[in-house]
């Protein structure tokens, strides 16, 4: 077995199959069965199956620079923001503001910032009928969103650049923008979410859309399964 990949620039490009006795994909569970594999390979029944799947919401991004703007003044607004005690709308609407010079200051010029807005976007992907619009107005929103946070900070921001669900889809090829895979509901976790064997002998999967789950922890864990499966050899205790 093997993968067939497009390499080179312009008139160099061309595909290269590349054989392996083993096939490792963290890539989106439905673009690897639809396209990848196909039909053809899997059953259109296969195929039905990850296609029913819930995935998780995608996350909206807008990355922040700010100049002449010291820690302790954007200090007090990390954290997360909502305009309503009702629980569904916390989810829909709140916001958070994540400071990474908080950590690290050198990743800014001396008495600049960076902020980092995450918001989790309930939409319908399909029907989104202008993106540019779309991510302009909750670019907007949330911007305005932090300056009721830290009043006047609109005025130090020298830098702003947001990542809606069609730009994670575009650089990541997650169904629809997903952020972390699947939904990690009841029904989609345990034996109910895809193996990491995958559906043709020597294919794994790892990541966020198969088991144990997404965010970070689950998908080193699913890495780590995958390498054992590989290799014969048991994680260590506690790993």
């Amino acid at each position: 077995m093997g993968v067939e990949i497009a390499t080179g620039i312009g008139e160099r490009r061309h595909k290269v199959v590349v054989r392996a006795r083993h096939i490792v994909s963290n890539g989106d569970l439905v673009r690897t069965f639809e396209r990848l594999l196909g039909p053809d390979v899997l059953g259109q029944e296969a195929i039905d199956k990850v296609r029913s799947l819930r995935a998780t919401s995608p996350c909206f991004l807008t990355h922040i620079g700010l100049r002449d703007v010291p820690i302790d003044a954007v200090r007090e607004g990390s954290g997360y923001h909502w305009r309503s005690w009702e629980p569904d709308d916390v989810v829909r609407d709140a916001f958070k503001v994540f400071i990474p010079t908080m950590y690290e200051p050198r990743m800014a010029p001396a008495g600049g910032q960076v902020i980092i807005l995450q918001r989790i976007m309930d939409l319908q992907y399909d029907e989104v009928p202008d993106w540019a619009q779309h991510k302009a107005a909750i670019e907007c929103d949330l911007v305005a969103r932090l300056e009721a946070v830290i009043p006047g900070i609109s005025s130090h921001i020298v830098y702003r650049q947001s990542a809606s669900a069609l730009t994670s889809w575009r650089f990541t090829w997650n169904h629809h923008g997903a952020m972390l895979g699947w939904e990690m509901s009841p029904d989609q976790l345990g034996p109910s979410r895809p193996s990491i064997v995958g559906p043709i002998a020597n294919l794994y999967l790892t990541g966020h859309w198969t088991q144990p789950g997404g965010g970070i922890t689950p998908v080193i864990v699913s890495a780590v399964h995958v390498a054992s499966a590989i290799t014969g050899n048991k994680p260590a205790a506690g790993h």
